[in-house]
């Protein structure tokens, strides 16, 4: 069973969007509540984040897409428009290197984007950031 996205929306992509796909093919929705966004990356080691922008509108949209970062990290990518072509999805990506000396903690990522002003939606992704050969909590 394909998804179908109403207008504009953007969601976490690669495997958090198999695996959605895969919830929902296999009659498993229940698990979408249950199972939140999550990774898991050792401190100073780079996290991959793919997105994707759906435009299921008559229109091409220009998309904000920007990111809200914990105290720490640096982005090796910057928030950026996209053009994003009627009843296509496009695909983005963020990187992040993470910070040294902290953890184990569990951190909150969230993107948001937007068109002519118009908030799209948000997204989140919690990350548990460790210590390379540290404790695990």
């Amino acid at each position: 069973m394909a998804r179908e996205f109403n207008g504009l929306s953007i969601e976490l992509g690669g495997p958090w969007s198999f695996y959605h796909d895969f919830w929902l093919a296999h009659d498993l929705k229940v698990l979408e509540s249950l199972v939140k966004p999550e990774a898991e990356i050792n401190s100073g080691e780079t996290l991959w984040v793919p997105l994707l922008i759906h435009n299921d509108t008559p229109k091409t949209k220009q998309v904000t897409v920007r990111s809200d970062t914990p105290t720490g990290w640096a982005k090796k990518s910057e928030n950026q428009v996209y053009r994003v072509e009627p009843y296509s999805t496009y695909p983005v990506q963020f990187t992040f290197i993470a910070p040294t000396g902290i953890g184990p903690v569990w951190q909150a990522f969230s993107w948001n984007a937007e068109t002519g002003g118009e908030k799209i939606n948000d997204i989140q992704l919690n990350v548990y950031l460790v210590q390379p050969n540290g404790p695990r909590q």
